[in-house]
């Protein structure tokens, strides 16, 4: 366990892009996961009930077809790397198709700035100052 979590750690610098932004959130305008014709806030929680949902219904697929270890530990090399194949494919079918249900597109990822976000001093956009 503690070589998982440690190589996790390594792991997290070299997962960030090298050519990251180094310009602060306050510099940037604000940004939201919400299409164009959405009703302003409705973007991240619509995200999130999404995103949860497609997880949970690929969760409960996963937990169901893989079945209990004794099972995989008894399977040869070559059964075990099939149904592990069917496995990554079906969940990520599940996961997806969920999203796709319910109503992600590739076009709701892309980030947009927020319409209306000049120079404020309130907080919710870039300081002129």
């Amino acid at each position: 366990m503690d070589i998982l979590i440690a190589s996790t750690f390594r792991a997290l610098p070299e997962a960030t892009p090298l050519d990251m932004p180094t310009q602060s959130l306050r510099e940037s305008p604000p940004r939201a996961p919400r299409p164009a014709s959405a009703p302003r806030g409705m973007g991240w929680r619509r995200l999130l009930v999404q995103i949860l949902s497609a997880t949970v219904l690929m969760c409960a697929f996963l937990w169901w077809l893989a079945g209990d270890t004794a099972r995989w530990i008894e399977m040869g090399g070559w059964q075990r790397a099939q149904w592990m194949s069917l496995l990554v494919a079906g969940g990520g079918a599940i996961y997806f198709g969920t999203l796709w249900l319910l109503g992600m597109r590739p076009a709701d990822l892309r980030m947009r700035s927020v319409a209306g976000a000049g120079g404020t001093s309130d907080g919710t956009g870039p300081r002129s100052s």
